[in-house]
């Protein structure tokens, strides 16, 4: 289902520049900005929705809509969320961390450091960290999926996760094609803490959130979010299904390495900044990370755009989103033009994809800028 899986299109895929309003060669960019948040707030009707834009000569940031529809609480910039499938960029960070300290080499066995995990003797690292290990998503499996939505709060364990994956069968052998799977990225998780020999979340603060100074990025272990934060809202689009469903209390062991962190849009600035443009691992290190992209439909090695190291590129738009129930958002950095972009919706819809739109329209307009 699509809230369990990134908007690749955002990655790998152009829209064309759609913005009413605004024509002419005197509109500014902050202008563009601006009517492209209110078509998208007319047309895809998110409760709220965050964008932060910031180039060398512009730093665009604006709030729009509601945190909170029953009581009409204006979203606001300063807002945490939960991040999703963002939570990827950081796990591989860490494994990357560990391969530039010896612990660990992309080319390892996940047997080698963890076991249980099927075809975990043939699996590489580098494979878990691209999505060409061929490992489905347990979020594919029915059974798990109408479990979730029964019991938002449940607690997963991380291995209970992965025995889901262990039953469904396998789309291609380990690197012989591309599959988005969040079971890759608890994979992951796991072998983080079996090298580390601490929990995850104090892998990720103690590695990540501290060096940046990041006070709400985090993996928590609870269902609460710190304030000031908004509901978030999901539209299934079934028939006889209300509009939108508040999804903003649920447990983030569903997707714990895969996609269960906080941020906010200050963070996820100072992180994406980091992550692409270098500081969290060696220099060696990070000119691989952003040459070593993989094609997000066949998984061929040697792709100039396509799915990296946790990371996805599409022409030199570098960064992830993360979709969930109640939550879409993403961050990324524009490198040609040196600009940053995050958003975030308050909402995860069946029916529409704003944050896809977003994003390559984001890009047109911060190229087309003087």
């Amino acid at each position: 289902m699509k809230y369990l899986k990134p908007l690749i299109a955002a990655l790998v895929t152009a829209l064309p520049l759609v913005l009413t309003g605004c024509g002419g060669d005197n509109v500014s960019t902050e202008q563009r900005l601006d009517a492209l948040v209110a078509d998208i707030m007319a047309k895809e009707a998110p409760p709220g929705m965050i964008l932060g834009v910031w180039t060398p000569t512009m730093t665009y940031l604006k709030a729009v809509g509601v945190a909170d529809i029953p009581s009409g609480a204006p979203m606001s910039t300063d807002m945490n969320y939960r991040i999703g499938s963002q939570s990827k960029m950081y796990i591989a960070t860490v494994i990357l961390q560990m391969v530039d300290e010896g612990k660990i080499t992309l080319e390892d066995k996940v047997a080698k450091h963890i076991t249980g995990v099927t075809d975990g003797e043939k699996i590489t690292i580098f494979q878990l960290i691209t999505n060409t290990s061929g490992i489905p998503s347990y979020s594919e499996d029915a059974a798990w999926m109408k479990a979730l939505f029964a019991d938002p709060t449940r607690v997963w364990a991380p291995w209970e996760l992965v025995e889901v994956s262990n039953k469904i069968k396998h789309p291609f052998d380990p690197g012989k094609g591309w599959h988005y799977s969040n079971t890759n990225f608890v994979i992951l998780g796991l072998i983080a803490e079996a090298i580390d020999h601490q929990p995850v979340e104090d892998i990720l603060y103690q590695r990540l959130s501290k060096p940046l100074g990041l006070r709400v990025t985090s993996l928590p272990l609870g269902t609460a979010l710190p304030p000031p934060s908004p509901h978030g809202y999901y539209e299934s689009g079934e028939k006889g299904a209300p509009r939108l469903a508040d999804y903003t209390v649920q447990s983030p062991s569903w997707g714990w390495t895969a996609g269960g962190m906080l941020g906010n849009v200050a963070e996820s600035k100072a992180w994406i900044e980091a992550a692409v443009g270098g500081g969290l691992l060696s220099d060696a290190m990070q000119a691989k990370r952003m040459s070593t992209w993989v094609d997000a439909q066949t998984g061929a090695p040697g792709a100039t755009s396509g799915y990296g190291m946790g990371i996805g590129n599409r022409d030199g738009v570098i960064g992830h989103t993360g979709s969930l129930p109640g939550w879409t958002s993403g961050a990324y950095r524009i490198v040609d033009r040196d600009a940053t972009v995050v958003f975030f919706f308050n909402l995860q819809s069946e029916v529409s994809d704003p944050a896809a739109r977003l994003l390559a329209e984001v890009t047109d307009i911060v190229r087309a800028a003087p």
